[in-house]
C-alpha cells in the first residue's frame, strides 16, 4: 500500500456522490486521520441496467489492492446492487486476517455496526395509526436478500397486526433503495385491491422522494392525499417541498465506530461483535406535521446554490468533452485533464495512473489489460495541492497505489476508481480533498469523459498501428522481407530529392542472381527461393542503415544510398560477396549461389534522372555478367 510506516484501513463502497456514502467517507476520513491511520476508499458507480462488460470493468477498481498490505476493512455491503461483485470482494476480504467492519449489515466473520431499524420504522408506522388516524399503510421496502431492508419490513408488519390494521402483499413493494422504481412502485400500490393506500411507508429516503415526485406527477397531493415517510434524513430531505418525514440516522457515531472497533483490535482492547445504534424519527410536512414549507404544492427543488454549482459544472463538463475531441496524444489528454481540474471543489492531490504493459514503451503510450492491473503502472499527471510538480510521467509500482515521491508520514487518505471503457482497463484515478472537500456527481461524468477520451486515443494508435502495417505489406517483398518495387520506387525517389537538396552523392546499384533458371529447372522453386531469400538475407546485413534494398523483380535487386563514398560502395558489395561465399561453404547443394552487379556514384544532379542513372549500373551489371559468361564458356572450351 501507501509507501509510509502508518497502518492502512480499506474501504469498499460504491456512488460517493450521493450523501449518505459521502457523509460517512468523510467522517471516516476525519476520525482515522485523529488516530493516525492510512485509508484507501476503492469505490464504483452503481451500473443500473447496464450491460455485463461495463460492470466487470467498473468492478475491476477491487483488484488494484494488493489484499495481504492491509491492515483493517470497512465494507460497505448495502450501498452495493451486483451479487457477482459483492461475491468476488468477499471472496478477497475472506483470504486476510485483519479487522474487518460491516456498516448497517451483518456478515459472519466481521464486526458490524448496526442501526435500530426497528424502533424507526415502529414509531413512524405508530405516528401514522395513533396521531394521523390512518387505517390503510403501505411499505415501499428496500433489496429483499439485506439485513435492514428485512428488519425495517419486519417492523411494520408487527406494528400493523399490533394494531389490527389491514395488511396484505398488495400494500408492500420491493425496491433497491434508489430512485428507480417509483413508477412500478406508485402503478403496485394505486392498483391494490385494498384500495389507494392513506400512507406510504418507505425504507429509505431516496425511495420516499422519488415515489413522492411520481405522485405528484399523477396529480395526488402529499399530505393531503397521501402520506409519505423515508429513512435516513438525507439533505434532500430537508430541500424537497413538502419536506420528507423521515428517520434520522446517526452517521457520524456508524463512521467513527467502524474505525474504532479496527484501532481497538489492532490495539488489543476488548471489542463487541455487534454494536446496536438509535434511529429518531423526525416529523415534517410530508406526514402532514408542520406548516413552514415554502409552498404548498409542488415538486421537490434543489437549493439555488446547490442547482447553481450542478448548472456550472455540466457546462465545464461540456466545454470538457469539445476538448478531449481534439486530443490525439496520452500529453494532450493530459493537458486536457489538468485545465478542467477546477471544477471539482476543494481537491487536494489528483493522479490519473495508467496500465503499462510494455516495460520498455514511451511516455505517450496508451495500453490496456482485460483483468486486473499491470505490474508498474504510468503516472501521467500528478496534480499535488493544486498545483504542478513537474515530476510527471513517471513509472512506479502499482501495489504502491500512488507515486512514492509524494507520500509523506501523514496520513494518507484517498479515493480511487476505474478508468475503463467497457471491460477494457486503462488503469485508475486517485483523488483526495482538503477538510470540506467532497464527490460530487460531477466527477463521476469526469471519470468517464477520461475513460472515453483514453479509448478513442488507444483505438487511434491501433488504427494507425493497422495502418502502417498494411502500408509496410504494400511496399514490402514478403519472400526476402526487403523493399518490393513499389517501396524502392517510393524511397529511392526521396534520397534523391533529399541529396539534391542538399548536394551530396547519390550511389545506386544493381544486383542479379546468376543462373537462376538453371537452379529452378535442376533443383525446384524451393530451392531457388531459398537462394534469392540468402541474397535478400546479404543485403541486409551489409546495410548500415544509409542504404535501401529492394527485390524488383524474380531474381533481381536494387540498392540506393545518400550520402555515399566510392568507399563504402566498395566495403558494402565486399560485406554482400563475404556472406554469400560463407553460406556457399555450408550450403549442402550442389551448386553456389552467385551474383552480378554494376553501381554508379552520382555527385552531379544537373542531367538525368533516377531512371538514367538506374540504367547505367544496369548497364554495368550486365557487362559483368557477359563478362563471367565468357570466361566460364573460354573455360570449357
Amino acid at each position: 500500500m501507501y509507501k509510509n510506516s502508518l497502518k492502512t484501513i480499506a474501504v469498499f463502497i460504491t456512488e460517493l456522490h450521493s450523501e449518505y456514502q459521502n457523509v460517512m467517507c468523510k467522517n471516516i476520513e476525519r476520525r482515522a486521520g485523529e488516530l493516525g491511520y492510512n485509508v484507501a476508499f476503492f469505490c464504483w458507480d452503481n451500473p443500473y441496467g447496464q450491460q455485463r462488460d461495463y460492470i466487470y470493468g467498473e468492478s475491476n477498481i477491487f483488484n488494484l489492492p494488493d489484499y495481504s498490505g492491509l491492515d483493517g476493512v470497512i465494507y460497505f455491503k448495502d450501498t452495493f446492487s451486483d451479487a457477482a461483485v459483492e461475491r468476488m470482494i468477499e471472496e478477497k476480504l475472506d483470504k486476510i486476517d485483519v479487522p474487518k467492519v460491516t456498516v448497517r449489515g451483518k456478515l459472519d466473520g466481521y464486526y458490524n455496526v448496526i442501526v435500530d431499524n426497528a424502533t424507526g420504522i415502529s414509531e413512524l408506522v405508530r405516528h401514522f395509526i395513533v396521531k394521523h388516524k390512518c387505517t390503510k399503510i403501505a411499505y415501499m421496502s428496500g433489496k429483499k436478500h439485506m439485513l435492514d431492508a428485512q428488519l425495517r419490513l419486519a417492523a411494520y408488519e408487527s406494528v400493523m397486526k399490533e394494531y389490527n390494521m389491514v395488511y396484505d402483499e398488495s400494500y408492500i413493494f420491493h425496491g433497491d433503495y434508489w430512485r428507480d422504481k417509483a413508477v412500478e412502485a406508485c402503478d403496485h400500490f394505486l392498483n391494490s385491491p385494498l384500495g389507494i393506500p392513506e400512507a406510504i411507508v418507505c425504507a429509505n429516503d431516496y425511495m420516499a422522494l422519488s415515489l413522492m415526485d411520481e405522485l405528484i406527477d399523477r396529480g395526488y397531493r402529499v399530505p393531503e392525499d397521501i402520506l409519505i415517510s423515508g429513512f435516513d434524513n438525507v439533505s434532500e430531505a430537508v430541500e424537497s417541498i413538502p419536506q420528507l418525514t423521515t428517520v434520522d440516522m446517526p452517521f457520524k457515531k456508524m463512521a467513527c465506530g467502524a474505525v474504532d472497533i479496527i484501532d481497538n483490535v489492532l490495539n488489543g482492547r476488548e471489542q463487541e461483535r455487534m454494536v446496536i445504534l438509535d434511529a429518531e424519527p423526525v416529523y415534517r410536512k410530508s406526514c402532514g406535521c408542520t406548516d413552514d414549507d415554502i409552498c404548498k404544492k409542488g415538486k421537490r427543488k434543489i437549493s439555488n446554490s446547490n442547482y447553481s454549482k450542478i448548472f456550472s459544472a455540466n457546462k465545464e463538463l461540456r466545454y470538457m468533452t469539445v476538448a478531449l475531441e481534439e486530443a490525439l496524444t496520452l500529453e494532450q489528454l493530459s493537458s486536457v485533464i489538468d485545465g478542467f481540474m477546477y471544477i471539482h471543489d476543494n481537491y487536494k492531490n489528483f493522479f490519473m495512473c495508467l496500465t503499462k504493459k510494455d516495460k520498455n514503451s514511451g511516455f505517450n503510450t496508451v495500453s490496456t489489460v482485460r483483468e486486473g492491473y499491470t505490474e508498474d503502472s504510468l503516472c501521467a499527471l500528478a496534480i499535488i495541492d493544486r498545483g504542478h510538480t513537474g515530476d510527471y510521467p513517471l513509472v512506479f509500482r502499482t501495489q504502491d497505489m500512488v507515486p512514492p515521491i509524494y507520500v509523506t508520514e501523514e496520513p494518507q487518505i484517498y479515493y480511487f476508481m476505474p478508468l475503463h471503457f467497457l471491460d477494457i482497463n486503462y488503469g485508475y484515478v486517485a483523488i483526495n480533498y482538503y477538510d470540506n472537500g467532497r464527490h460530487n456527481e460531477s466527477f463521476s461524468t469526469f471519470i468517464t469523459q477520461i475513460s472515453s477520451a483514453l479509448d478513442s486515443i488507444y483505438n487511434k494508435a491501433q488504427l494507425q498501428r493497422t495502418l502502417n502495417e498494411l502500408e509496410l505489406l504494400y511496399i514490402t517483398d514478403p519472400l526476402t522481407n526487403l523493399y518490393n518495387r513499389r517501396g524502392f520506387e517510393k524511397m529511392a525517389s526521396d534520397v534523391v530529392e533529399d541529396c539534391r537538396k542538399n548536394n551530396t552523392p547519390v550511389m545506386v546499384m544493381t544486383i542479379d542472381m546468376d543462373d537462376m533458371k538453371k537452379i529452378n529447372d535442376n533443383y525446384g522453386h524451393l530451392q531457388g527461393d531459398r537462394a534469392i531469400k540468402m541474397i535478400g538475407k546479404a543485403l541486409s546485413c551489409a546495410s548500415c542503415g544509409k542504404e535501401i534494398c529492394a527485390r524488383v523483380g524474380g531474381d533481381e535487386f536494387n540498392v540506393i544510398a545518400g550520402d555515399y563514398s566510392a568507399e563504402e560502395c566498395d566495403r558494402f558489395i565486399a560485406d554482400v560477396l563475404k556472406y554469400m561465399e560463407s553460406y556457399n561453404e555450408e550450403n549442402p547443394m550442389p551448386f553456389n549461389v552467385e551474383i552480378s552487379y554494376g553501381s554508379v556514384l552520382i555527385d552531379e544532379f544537373d542531367t538525368g534522372n533516377l531512371e538514367n542513372y538506374m540504367k547505367s549500373s544496369d548497364d554495368r551489371m550486365y557487362e559483368q555478367k557477359f563478362r563471367k559468361k565468357k570466361g566460364r564458356d573460354m573455360e570449357n572450351y
